[in-house]
C-alpha cells in the first residue's frame, strides 16, 4: 500500500509523479501558449502554491512548490482545452484530462481534511496538500485574470 512506503521510496514516487504531470500538462499548456507560456504559467502558480504554505504551514515547513505549480498547470491545461473553441476533439481531451484533475484534487481536499482534523497542516510523508491546491487555485486565477484581459478566449 502507499502508505507502507519506505519513505525515500515515497519521496521517489512524488517526485515521479510530479516529472510526469510536468511533462504531460506542461505540454498542454505549450500547445496553447508556448514555451513562455508554460514558465510564465509554472511561475506563477508556484509563487501561488509557495505563498500559501508559507501563510498557513507551520514556519519550520520545508516547502519546494514545484509539485503545486504541477497542479497549477493541471488546472491551466484543462481550462484551456475548455476555452479554445468546441471540436470533438477538444471535449474529449478536456473530459479525459478534467477527470484527472477533478479526482486529484478531491484527493487533496480529502488528505488535507483528514490532516486538519487531527491539528495539523501538512502530512506525515511531508508533502503539502495546500500547495497543491493552492497553486491549482493560483492556475484558476491566472486564467480568470487572462480572460479579463482578453488574452484568452472566453
Amino acid at each position: 500500500a502507499h502508505s507502507d512506503l519506505h519513505p525515500a521510496m515515497h519521496i521517489l514516487n512524488c517526485l515521479d509523479c510530479t516529472q510526469f504531470g510536468l511533462y504531460v500538462f506542461g505540454r498542454e499548456v505549450e500547445l496553447d501558449g508556448g514555451a513562455l507560456g508554460v514558465v510564465s504559467t509554472y511561475l506563477f502558480t508556484a509563487l501561488g502554491a509557495s505563498v500559501a504554505s508559507w501563510l498557513m504551514l507551520p514556519h519550520n515547513s520545508l516547502s519546494l512548490g514545484a509539485s503545486g505549480a504541477v497542479f497549477g498547470l493541471y488546472a491551466v491545461s484543462v481550462l484551456l482545452k475548455l476555452s479554445s473553441g468546441f471540436s470533438f476533439r477538444k471535449i474529449i481531451e478536456a473530459t479525459i484530462l478534467g477527470q484527472f484533475v477533478v479526482s486529484s484534487l478531491q484527493q487533496e481536499f480529502i488528505k488535507q481534511r483528514g490532516i486538519m482534523g487531527q491539528g495539523a497542516m501538512i502530512g506525515a510523508s511531508g508533502v503539502s496538500h495546500v500547495a497543491h491546491l493552492a497553486g491549482a487555485g493560483a492556475g484558476v486565477l491566472l486564467i480568470v485574470m487572462l480572460w479579463r484581459l482578453g488574452d484568452v478566449e472566453e
